[in-house]
């Protein structure tokens, strides 16, 4: 989850870090607005994130290809957590 943290010997590692920063700063801050919604929605879609950045952790092993992995994560499963949010309301 910290991969660019340990890896900053280059230029574009300090993009990568930024970005990653940004990512996890938007997907805190869906996540606490929407929890009063629906809590357990809220908690699966959490473990669901967790769980899967801890498979793509154990798989990948270049820092490039786990921020491009990550996004490719993180997108779409913050895109599904906030329709299922707005399918129930």
């Amino acid at each position: 989850m910290i991969s660019p943290l340990l890896g900053l010997n280059s230029f574009n590692m300090l993009f990568v870090l930024g970005d990653t920063l940004i990512l996890y700063a938007f997907s805190t801050i869906v996540f606490i607005k929407n929890f009063n919604k629906n809590h357990n929605k809220s908690l699966f879609w959490l473990f669901v994130l967790m769980g899967l950045f801890a498979l793509h952790g154990l798989m990948v092993f270049n820092d490039g290809t786990i921020h491009r992995y990550k996004i490719i994560i993180t997108i779409p499963i913050l895109f599904s957590y906030l329709y299922s949010l707005k399918k129930n309301d």
